[in-house]
């Protein structure tokens, strides 16, 4: 009690870089800070521990008797303080605390102001947490089990390998020397100053200093690795290194991260400050990559590909992990947060950039059209629940990060981002970002400073201009409020194209809110399509008034540049209409179209029937994005449907066939010469769809494609794009009996699998099994000692998805296995937020809401708590969604015959509509 009331009072003054900091954060004290660190650790690979000696340069502000730092797993052996030009002094207690993971040295005598040298002899585990210095295992080429050694320290880990200032404003230079089994090769964010062996048995490798950074960006690996290198056209040399056999899978990597170094230099003004750049892949990873500075450490699967067989998704992922990661080198390594409250403007600019710089690299993919469906839309789905929380998150302990490292931090960030950018235009937004990185290379700093770049960078754009809203004026209630507004139509005078527009906060279950809630506001830039164009005006007050041509269609928020939602009554929506089958909307518009309105009929302001009738016209559609929405809401009302024992589930299974008919014919089973990346895509969307709601034919085709490739692995007409959906259909539709030999033919494809990608595949469809026995293997397997840690919700997550049977099967298992699994996790919550996720997500009633309520209750975990509410309100959400969606349009006998007749038939021509008049209302009665 008395380290934390200490701690307590230390928060109320500043950080070492003189930043003010708020009341309730709980740091260590002030009074002595680090400036450099010589670390020296000696691994034993057969103890799996290891022996960790340091002296740490420190400056003693203000008197004081005691030194404290973090510490987590590690005991410590010897400790001594020696200031400058003084005597060496031991302390006489050490005092751990568990709860705060610190220790304090405590001297007999107060400590001279100035600096001094404290030096550490310690020991620690090396551990299989996937957290600080920790060991991985993988099967080599001959089939033996190897092991690696690697870190990850963000975001509280550092302090498992060495006592340190564990805090991001506490930056530092490192000097890292590691003493390693003879035969493995060690590698750490610098170059290596020497190298040599020791002893018959070890070898000591020592690297050159670090830049002056936090403890979080610290690095290394130790392993038997294959490398191939590349340079930058600066001359930086960029590596990707793997476990031997696997050098040829890290080309297109190491293609896209000399290509993206080139790019941020120039964009950025700012050269790489590193000599060399390593990319390594780690066989067990809890996150996707970390951005350790000068050696970024990936999960296999994000790094190593065959570019010649892996699917346009696969190269996708890829390629935006590796520009995420190196944006990072300048957004979060040169210029760092000062405390986690704004982890955003490391992730959520990170998660920005991967699509800037990579539709720089690949302009064909069509990113940015994809950023709507996948980054936005996954933002404004968990935003929209009162469980949600602000960009800006308050922080008091840095344990609470953990649960902020989620799509708020990542993808709303980069959504405003990208308002922000279409709200200044490319040449300004560039300049305030260089300006805002010149200017706080190697410190730390707080939202305010990056508004303050772009403010100025604004101003001088606007030249003698007024300018009409500055960046902070309206950038700060999108960070420090949560939540996003509701664009809505107000009054409307369609003669004299007048529209009153109003915004309110979007809720995604429409509940009421309360005087203080309904009186939210934001501000931006509204961008608004008509036939004749598109115009650029700011909301800030309630209300805004519009001028659109009268009597025509007009698009809120064209280009969706603003993470919010805009409804649309049915007369507007049905205008729109023309505006979809002439395809006068852009992608990005029709993708937002389609999103805004399934949000709306999920708060209840539209009626579902309206949305399917507006689906209805994109039978004709050819764009990805466009389908990979569609594919999202039809996949997304599936398990809603089947668990309200939809009578006329049969009639909506034929309006999704009815509706993929078209491209799906047109694009096939096999690629054609000339098809692109997205056409690949595309082709295994609607063969996704096609297997969720199969026909015979359908059926025949997978299994024909499916013995070929299980008796052939060499077998080109089952590629790597759409392998997931033909295991789907073929464990689900060939019955409890000839299922047991396709769950035999899956294992026998895991097994021979040779690249981690492949693995996955077999994952993410094993819970498919027609019988509780297949469902129960695939549960089984999870968790055997073939699936690494990192990877057991994916076959978790299939059997979840196949079905309310599997979807309650995970939730028994779950229970069931409750203490195993958060034993097994118990250093990476964000995979047993995963597994929670992924066995309570599919539930649509009440009743299982409570269930899970009750349980989680009775068996916290604190680590997961935002994420348990997030799904609670979710599965509540969807009851109430479900219960509108059977008193409306879909109650009515035939609803889908009558729409696949009116628009889907193609034994029948009729002109579309092109007014207000809505025909299926007609033939509803």
């Amino acid at each position: 009690m008395c380290i934390r009331d200490r701690y307590q009072r230390r928060v109320r003054g500043q950080n070492p870089n003189g930043m003010a900091t708020s009341p309730d954060k709980v740091l260590l004290p002030a009074a002595v800070t680090p400036s450099r660190y010589e670390i020296s650790l000696d691994a034993d690979f057969s103890a799996f521990t290891f022996a960790g000696d340091e002296t740490i340069t420190v400056e003693v502000s203000e008197a004081t008797s005691e030194i404290s730092l973090h510490v987590l797993e590690i005991s410590i052996s010897e400790a001594s303080y020696t200031p400058e030009g003084g005597d060496e002094a031991a302390p006489e207690l050490i005092i751990f605390n568990p709860k705060l993971q610190t220790v304090t040295f405590k001297f007999e005598n107060e400590l001279a102001v100035g600096a001094g040298k404290l030096r550490i002899k310690f020991d620690g585990l090396l551990n299989n947490k996937m957290a600080g210095f920790y060991r991985s295992n993988y099967t080599d080429m001959n089939g033996e089990t190897q092991i690696m050694a690697s870190t990850q320290f963000e975001a509280l880990d550092a302090r498992r390998a060495f006592p340190c200032w564990d805090e991001p404003a506490v930056k530092a230079i490192f000097s890292v020397e590691l003493v390693v089994p003879a035969s493995l090769v060690a590698l750490s964010n610098m170059p290596e100053l020497e190298a040599g062996c020791i002893s018959p048995t070890k070898r000591r490798y020592k690297f050159a200093d670090t830049p002056k950074m936090s403890s979080y960006l610290l690095a290394w690996c130790v392993g038997d690795f294959d490398f191939l290198q590349q340079q930058t056209c600066r001359g930086v040399v960029v590596r990707v290194y793997t476990p031997p056999g696997c050098m040829d899978q890290g080309r297109f990597a190491l293609d896209v991260a000399c290509r993206s170094l080139d790019f941020y230099e120039d964009y950025f003004g700012i050269e790489y400050p590193l000599a060399k750049l390593d990319m390594i892949a780690i066989p067990e990873f809890a996150a996707g990559a970390m951005e350790n500075w000068g050696l970024v450490t990936y999960r296999t699967v994000d790094l190593l590909i065959d570019a010649a067989t892996a699917s346009s998704s696969q190269k996708q992922r890829v390629c935006s992990v590796v520009t995420h990661e190196l944006a990072h080198q300048w957004f979060g390594n040169l210029v760092t947060m000062e405390w986690w409250d704004d982890l955003w403007l490391n992730e959520g600019f990170a998660a920005w950039m991967q699509n800037f710089a990579a539709d720089h690299l690949f302009p064909e993919w069509k990113l940015w059209e994809q950023f709507i469906h996948t980054d936005q839309g996954s933002a404004l789905k968990l935003d929209a629940l009162r469980s949600s929380h602000p960009i800006q998150v308050p922080i008091k302990h840095a344990s609470e990060v953990e649960q902020v490292f989620d799509l708020i931090s990542y993808n709303k960030g980069a959504s405003v981002i990208r308002m922000i950018h279409a709200m200044l235009g490319p040449e300004p937004f560039q300049k305030g970002l260089s300006a805002y990185l010149k200017k706080h290379a190697y410190s730390n700093t707080a939202t305010s400073d990056l508004w303050a770049a772009w403010d100025e960078a604004q101003k001088d754009a606007a030249g003698d201009a007024e300018v009409p809203v500055t960046v902070s004026e309206a950038m700060s209630g999108w960070t420090t409020q949560m939540g996003f507004p509701l664009i809505s139509v107000k009054e409307e005078d369609p003669m004299q194209g007048k529209v009153t527009l109003e915004q309110s906060w979007f809720i995604a279950d429409g509940s009421d809110k309360t005087e203080e809630e309904a009186a939210k506001l934001w501000c931006f830039p509204l961008f608004v399509a008509t036939a004749e164009g598109v115009q650029t005006v700011y909301f800030k007050e309630k209300t805004l008034t519009i001028d659109v041509p009268p009597g025509s269609w007009y698009k809120l928020n064209a280009g969706q540049h603003v993470p919010c939602r805009a409804f649309y009554a049915p007369g507007q929506l049905q205008l729109l209409k023309s505006a979809v089958q002439s395809k006068a909307l852009s992608a990005e518009d029709r993708v937002g179209l389609l999103s805004d309105c399934m949000a709306c009929s999920k708060a209840g302001m539209l009626d579902l029937g309206d949305l399917m009738e507006l689906l209805a016209e994109f039978s004709e559609e050819e764009n990805y994005t466009v389908w990979a929405t569609i594919e999202s809401q039809l996949m997304g009302l599936t398990p809603l449907l089947q668990n309200a024992q939809y009578s006329q589930y049969p009639g909506f299974a034929n309006f999704v066939r009815a509706l993929t008919g078209p491209a799906a014919q047109k694009y096939g089973w096999d690629q054609k010469p000339d098809e692109g990346h997205v056409d690949k895509m595309l082709r295994a969307l609607l063969i996704r769809l096609q297997a969720k709601f199969p026909s015979p034919e359908i059926f025949q085709e997978a299994a024909k494609r499916f013995g070929a490739f299980v008796a052939d692995p060499s077998y080109p007409g089952l590629p790597a794009e759409y392998r997931v959906p033909v295991y789907s259909i073929m464990l689900r539709e060939s019955g409890p009996q000839a299922g047991q030999k396709v769950f035999a033919d899956l294992m026998t494809i895991f097994k021979r699998s040779s690249t981690h990608p492949e693995r996955l595949q077999v994952l993410k469809s094993l819970g498919y099994g027609a019988s509780k026995e297949l469902k129960d293997r695939a549960l089984g397997f999870a968790v055997s000692a073939d699936v690494k840690l990192q990877d057991i919700m994916y076959a978790i997550y299939s059997v979840s998805g196949s079905g309310p049977a599997g979807a309650q099967l995970c939730w028994t298992w779950f229970r069931t296995n409750f203490e195993d699994l958060k034993l097994r996790a118990s250093a990476s919550m964000g995979i047993m937020g995963h597994v929670v996720r992924a066995c309570t997500d599919m539930f649509v009633s009440n009743e299982r809401a409570g269930e899970v309520e009750a349980f989680f209750k009775e068996h916290p975990l604190p680590a997961c708590e935002r994420k348990i509410a997030q799904v609670l309100e979710g599965i509540r959400s969807n009851s109430s969604f479900v219960e509108a969606m059977m008193g409306g349009k879909l109650s009515q006998d035939g609803f889908f015959d009558l729409l696949v007749g009116l628009y889907l038939d193609k034994a029948t021509t009729r002109e579309r509509a092109e007014s207000a008049h809505n025909e299926m209302d007609d033939l509803l009665g």
